[in-house]
């Protein structure tokens, strides 16, 4: 809890130096983050523990939007086309720059149209399984993908994700043929994983 502390410090202070620039009186108004997934996901989560500190630091209240679907391009659009004046910001993702690589036709230029002001927090990855599952290993994850292909399934928080992208490096890795199933975010992912 500390780190996400001292990361919502280092955000606060970052938005003041970058806003401050362009109005003394910021923020004059809520701040709004933009999470491009849908709720219960770790980028919802991430950006639920930020929005309770922040208001301390800016005294302002931080509305937390998702916006989810479209491989996050649709939050990511809508923060690309608001006002650039530090009142709506992107809690970005590896997505968030993959995207262009997937998506020829993105109506935002990631390079262009957004700042980066800071690092919330890393995430690791893992690999889970339903218990009903008999893998207790990759080993025999790998095994089971190699004896049925096409059969099994892995969910992403959506296209361009970080578990869709490690996902289909597992599967190249692996030489398996496994079916990636996209989410709107990892909490729907998750909610259907434990439902069997």
């Amino acid at each position: 809890m500390k780190r996400y502390r001292f990361q919502a410090a280092c955000l606060a202070a970052l938005l003041f130096l970058v806003c401050n620039a362009t109005s003394a009186e910021y923020p004059e108004r809520p701040v709004r983050l933009i999470v491009p997934f849908a709720p219960g996901g770790g980028a919802d989560l991430t950006s639920r523990l930020i929005s309770q500190r922040l208001p301390d630091l800016l005294g302002r209240q931080v509305v937390v939007e998702n916006r989810a679907g479209g491989a996050s391009n649709i939050g990511s659009e809508a923060v690309a086309r608001a006002a650039p004046d530090g009142y709506t910001l992107l809690l970005g993702s590896l997505s968030t720059s993959v995207n262009a690589s997937l998506f020829p036709k993105l109506s935002f230029n990631v390079l262009k149209d957004f700042e980066p002001v800071s690092l919330l927090a890393t995430v690791p990855l893992m690999v889970v399984v339903h218990p009903s599952f008999p893998a207790q290993s990759i080993a025999d994850l790998i095994a089971a993908a190699r004896a049925r292909p096409g059969a099994l399934n892995y969910a992403s928080g959506g296209l361009g994700s970080a578990n869709h992208v490690a996902g289909e490096l597992f599967k190249s890795m692996a030489g398996v043929q496994i079916t990636h199933v996209p989410y709107k975010g990892g909490g729907p992912a998750l909610a259907d994983l434990l439902g069997g």
